[in-house]
């Protein structure tokens, strides 16, 4: 059998999994229809194009269109990333399986009862795509499997029903509803063929109501409401479209917990929190995914205006003009970049607005720390409140030939926090002054570990100044050890503050900040990007590391080990970027992930 072959069953196994989950749900089974000796045809009739959405009611909490789930696979057997995920000797071996093999012979047994091959299978049962409703008034699901092949569409189905019956011939029931023959499937998985499309349900009334709404011009579907119909309009040409309708989740206390008033993590509300509070504001959210040649995009879109934001999260979002000052310094071969608009100082001001009692209590602990280390000043009104809006956080694989340690075994990125101060002079000798008694504490808990110190060093470069701290290494010092990753160091360069692991990224940031070399994004609130070959090389570069810990904590033996590191480090070397960007656009707010993959003709690094 033809290596074509075996990946195009492995597809259409997918494809028959998914639309068996999708009527056998688990919600407690409906009563099925009652035996009848025959199955007979439903007349064909002509129908008008008519929007899938019609036949679900408006209690509909979460509403999907898939596209045609052939011309899906087709998309996933031509993708150049094929012939790689092919040559893995994971997906070799198990396309040798018995597993696998003896799946083909039960695929083979499908097609004879439908009659045809799975392509001209799918083409026939949803060829012009898939709509999937959820409604929690009724605890039902249902679809819309729509044919490009209506003439061929009963056949079709009577044939996969007699496949079902084999192991049962009480399996499939059958019965009339207006007329219009019905199916049911151990109870529990109800079919209604109808004209040139399929409803399908996890309830009897639920599969009952969808032809009613199709047969009824009269019936309140959620076609016709106001908010379904801006969110529909903005669909394009996806893989996936998915509504959810967030006024029901709240107005029938369905979630309480997701959009709390306050948060019990400070860092995820300075992640999520304005996210929440748009979700908290919104009549409904979107989401699309698309899959092509270069990878895969999932967005996510919720209508949005910055006015509707409380006061104590103004420090999320921002004005125009804020977003434009915030700068981004741009630095080449890099690992990981992070950048985020927050202002933290009034993140820190507004605390006992956003934080429960619990969490304010360890916060005052940390300010009172940290207003120590900082001589006394108030962390959040004068540290803090020192420095623009917006973060940024660096990482790239470090350059070992310019370290001044010896070599660690374990590798560590190095990395680096900017950000912008509000004004020069004095703030920077007070951030000075911090590090320099961070660095005393550390050489103190070293000196007590017996493990190397620090010493500490300063110079300017440039017009910047770089204060760093480096291993002090004498023959007693043990080789190789972790700590030789990093030499905290603090520079400024203009306005700029940078905080770095390594003295080499600090110099690197403050060369960069000091020519000017920075950008504005203002309508990208938050973004984070990772370059799939620096992390691929970071891994090879601790391979031998991630085998010994694999075989101690899966206690494998080390060519099991070998074998599993391998596979993460090759299917690692398939992806070329990750993206998540939260984005402000007009009247609407953006969550976007997108993942690229190397391409046949992509050169790997």
């Amino acid at each position: 059998m033809s290596k074509i072959m075996l990946n195009r069953n492995l597809m259409v196994c997918l494809l028959f999994s998914a639309f068996t989950i999708v009527g056998v749900s688990p919600v407690v089974p409906a009563q099925g229809f009652e035996d009848v000796p025959s199955v007979q045809a439903s007349p064909v009739q002509e129908t008008p194009a008519r929007h899938p959405s019609e036949v679900f009611p408006v209690s509909t909490l979460v509403y999907a269109e898939l596209m045609p789930p052939g011309k899906l696979i087709q998309t996933i057997l031509n993708h150049p990333i094929r012939g790689k995920v092919e040559s893995l000797p994971q997906v070799k071996q198990a396309m040798r399986s018995k597993g696998f093999v003896g799946f083909l012979a039960g695929l083979g047994v499908v097609q004879v009862f439908a009659g045809m091959d799975w392509e001209e299978s799918l083409q026939v049962l949803a060829g012009k795509g898939i709509a999937f409703g959820f409604s929690p008034e009724q605890n039902a699901f249902g679809a819309v499997l729509l044919s490009a092949d209506k003439k061929r569409l009963l056949p079709l189905c009577k044939g996969l029903l007699r496949f079902a019956n084999q192991a049962d011939s009480n399996t499939v029931q059958s019965g009339k509803h207006r007329d219009i023959e019905a199916y049911s499937i151990a109870k529990q998985f109800f079919i209604v063929p109808l004209e040139d499309r399929v409803f399908v349900s996890n309830t009897k009334k639920f599969a009952m109501q969808m032809v009613d709404f199709w047969l009824d011009d009269d019936q309140a579907s959620l076609q016709l409401q106001s908010q379904f119909q801006k969110a529909v309009a903005t669909r394009g040409d996806d893989a996936i479209w998915t509504y959810v309708d967030l006024k029901s989740i709240r107005d029938g206390g369905i979630a309480n917990g997701l959009f709390p008033e306050k948060m019990e993590n400070i860092g995820l509300e300075a992640i999520a929190g304005g996210v929440l509070e748009a979700l908290k504001k919104s009549d409904f959210l979107t989401g699309a995914l698309t899959i092509g040649e270069s990878g895969l995009k999932l967005s996510l879109v919720t209508p949005f205006q910055n006015k509707a934001i409380s006061e104590s999260r103004k420090y999320f979002f921002g004005s125009a003009a804020e977003r434009q000052n915030f700068q981004l310094l741009q630095l080449p071969g890099l690992l990981a970049n992070i950048h985020s608009f927050r202002d933290l100082g009034q993140l820190w001001i507004s605390k006992e607005d956003l934080f429960d009692e619990n969490h304010l209590s360890e916060i005052s602990q940390a300010d009172s720390t940290l207003s120590t280390l900082f001589s006394g000043l108030d962390f959040g009104e004068e540290i803090l409140g020192s420095t623009k809006p917006g973060f940024q956080i660096m990482a790239r694989n470090q350059d070992y030939s310019k370290i001044l340690t010896p070599i660690p075994e374990i590798k560590i990125p190095e990395f680096a926090v900017v950000l912008q101060l509000k004004e020069t002079g004095k703030i920077q000798r007070r951030f000075k002054i911090a590090y320099q008694s961070f660095i005393g504490f550390l050489n103190i808990q070293l000196a007590m570990q017996g493990a190397p110190q620090f010493e500490l060093e300063s110079e300017k470069l440039d017009g910047s100044q770089i204060v760093s701290a480096t291993y002090l290494v004498d023959d007693d010092n043990e080789e190789g050890i972790l700590n030789y990753n990093f030499s905290p160091s603090v520079a400024f360069a203009g306005n700029w503050f940078i905080i770095s692991s390594t003295r080499v990224l600090a110099t690197d940031l403050a060369k960069t900040g000091m020519t000017g070399a920075a950008v504005s994004l203002p309508e990208i609130n938050t973004s984070f990007q990772l370059q799939g070959a620096q992390l691929a090389k970071i891994l090879s570069d601790n391979q031998e590391q991630l085998i010994a810990q694999n075989m101690l904590e899966e206690g494998t033996d080390r060519e099991d080990a070998k074998t599993q590191v391998g596979l993460i480090l090759d299917v690692v070397a398939l992806f070329k970027k990750a993206s998540l960007m939260l984005k402000q656009e007009p009247g609407s707010l953006r969550l976007q992930l997108a993942i690229d993959v190397q391409g046949n003709d992509d050169d790997s690094q």
